[in-house]
């Protein structure tokens, strides 16, 4: 059998081992990574590794040898006056501070509250451990005798022979904190003063009001505007009713924002813009700030008593008084904010009542913000749902737009130069309409104003080339009617003496000869679009007059293709401000 190789137990320099795993003390194969190394590198430095390595206590007793470790001799715990649980939460705490027991004592004595090492976090947590009376009383027993206590004992000592130190810490708490404090107090009830005053004065909201009360009546009564018998008010709690009433995925508050957005698309904007307090005034409980505040009155009164019972001689009595009248000014602005704020709420809330009724039975504050602040948020989301998918909801527009006949207030119809561009580009869609249809027969070969909306119009980029080439189209059907009354109206001067006998006869003479001949320019007065007919009777007129007015009747043909043109070039000016 192969000998076992012994274990070097050479002597410990740092006085620990590293422990290697697997370690073996065999040779190693020469294949091995190990086996190619050799006895060891020749940059190695024993004595650089004790120098950086080494302590001062371990070089004053030597080495370890024998590879045993030197047992640890604990220290004397001392003698042992708190409970355990006790005594660790002390030693937690008291670790944790900047500043030893005996300093902290100094600045409590002293009250001294402006040591940049006291912290707030670690005077409440010292408060929370601090011992109790009967703990104190026990620890004095060992007045005389400290340095035999153990530890956590001698470092709460201090504690214990302050005169009044729970009271002490309390002073020191809310002079480290009550800065802070009353400016969140003060800002908690100016952001109440701001929601008032936004919720009163916002233009944007107004507008909603209007619009609503105006769809709930159509809703519920058929009638667009406000008459005898219809609602003129409602309670703000209604406001979150609009979401509810819906058909399908579409609600009211959907009508809201298409209706908004059509004059403004940054009214969402705005009015977020208008209401920046709504929401912050509604998750704040009034009960709740009025207690903070009197917390606050209670602190200051605490420091007062305080105050009042310290010598004249006393150290830190004259840093005290300074603090108190302080704190006596911040009470005061706090307690008259907070009056205004009560009052500005039930004011606004008196303003938005329908009722005397409601306004002696009203809600607290953060209830009637509450509701302004839900609905903002359906809105919102409401009006982020058609950002989103705009396509979707183009189609409720366009069918509003092409049924509409006149403008109403609640909604803006399109103007005019909008519809004739929807024409313009049903026209260019290949549906058998012409530059010469009429508005009813265009209006048939397009189908009704839901088939229209469902039909998709291409892009945005290609809209304006879509414009000029129905916009070239109505020139050039312009320009063949101005041809049109300029061969009519030539015929007639040069026909006047062999006109035949009756003004009826020629009449009858000029509309067959363009039946016959529907290549010929007469046949686009047959066939009226908006304005023709105005001039086609301009033209029977002028025939039909006797025929002593021979020399007038040229006139009246040149007035009647005058008018034809003002007509057309007014269409043009309609398309090219459609286009821009």
């Amino acid at each position: 059998a192969q000998a076992v190789v012994p274990k070097h137990l050479g002597e410990t320099p740092f006085g620990r081992r590293i422990h290697f795993v697997q370690a073996t003390y065999e040779e190693p194969d020469g294949e091995s990574i190990f086996g190619e190394l050799g006895s060891g590198h020749e940059l190695f430095d024993s004595e650089l590794l004790r120098a950086m390595l080494s302590t001062g206590e371990q070089d004053k007793r030597g080495v370890v040898g024998g590879g045993k470790r030197k047992a640890i001799t604990r220290r004397p715990t001392g003698i042992i006056v708190l409970d355990a649980t006790r005594a660790q939460n002390m030693a937690i705490v008291l670790s944790k501070l900047k500043v030893s027991s005996e300093e902290m004592c100094v600045c409590l004595t002293e009250l001294n509250f402006e040591d940049p090492r006291l912290n707030i976090d670690d005077v409440e947590l010292l408060i929370m451990v601090l011992p109790t009376p009967e703990e104190s009383q026990k620890l004095l027993e060992y007045k005389a005798v400290v340095d035999q206590l153990r530890d956590v004992e001698q470092k709460v000592m201090p504690f214990c022979t302050l005169p009044r130190s729970a009271a002490r810490l309390k002073l020191m708490k809310f002079a480290l904190s009550h800065a802070s404090t009353y400016s969140g107090l003060l800002h908690r009830c100016q952001a109440l003063r701001s929601a008032a005053e936004e919720a009163r004065a916002s233009t944007q909201l107004r507008e909603l009001l209007s619009v609503i009360l105006r769809v709930g009546n159509f809703i519920n009564h058929g009638v667009e505007e406000a008459r005898e018998g219809t609602v003129r008010g409602f309670g703000i709690e209604s406001l979150m009713t609009l979401a509810s009433f819906k058909t399908g995925a579409v609600s009211t508050l959907h009508f809201l924002c298409l209706t908004m957005r059509s004059s403004d698309t940054a009214f969402l904007q705005d009015l977020k813009g208008s209401l920046q307090h709504i929401q912050e005034a509604s998750r704040e409980k009034a009960t709740v700030l009025k207690a903070a505040i009197g917390s606050f009155q209670k602190e200051c009164e605490f420091m007062q008593r305080e105050t009042q019972q310290l010598d004249d001689d006393s150290e830190g009595k004259g840093r005290m008084q300074n603090l108190v009248a302080a704190l006596e000014q911040e009470n005061a602005t706090l307690k008259r904010e907070l009056e205004l704020a009560m009052q500005d709420c039930i004011d606004v809330q008196k303003f938005f009542s329908i009722s005397e009724k409601a306004q002696a039975n009203l809600p607290p504050p953060e209830q009637f913000f509450g509701h302004i602040a839900s609905f903002l948020d359906a809105f919102s989301a409401s009006w982020k749902e058609i950002e989103k998918n705009p396509k979707r909801w183009q189609q409720f527009a366009a069918a509003a737009g092409c049924g509409q006949l006149a403008q109403r207030k609640s909604m803006p119809s399109m103007p005019s130069s909008m519809s004739s561009m929807r024409l313009a580009l049903a026209v260019d869609e290949d549906d058998g309409s012409a530059p010469g249809d009429s508005p009813a027969e265009s209006a048939a070969k397009l189908g009704t104003p839901t088939e229209e909306s469902s039909k998709p119009r291409g892009s945005d980029a290609a809209r304006p080339d879509m414009l000029m080439k129905a916009l070239q189209k109505v020139q050039e059907g312009n320009a063949a009617r101005r041809d049109a009354l300029a061969e009519t109206l030539q015929k007639a001067r040069d026909s006047d003496a062999a006109r035949p006998d009756t003004p009826v006869e020629a009449l009858q003479e000029a509309q067959g000869g363009a039946a016959a001949k529907p290549a010929d320019p007469k046949e686009t007065l047959q066939k009226p679009q908006h304005g023709d007919d105005a001039r086609l009777d301009n033209l029977t007129d002028a025939l039909q007059k006797p025929q002593g007015d021979d020399d007038a009747r040229p006139d009246s043909l040149a007035a009647a293709l005058q008018k034809s043109r003002e007509d057309d070039d007014a269409r043009s000016d309609a398309f090219k401000e459609a286009l821009q």
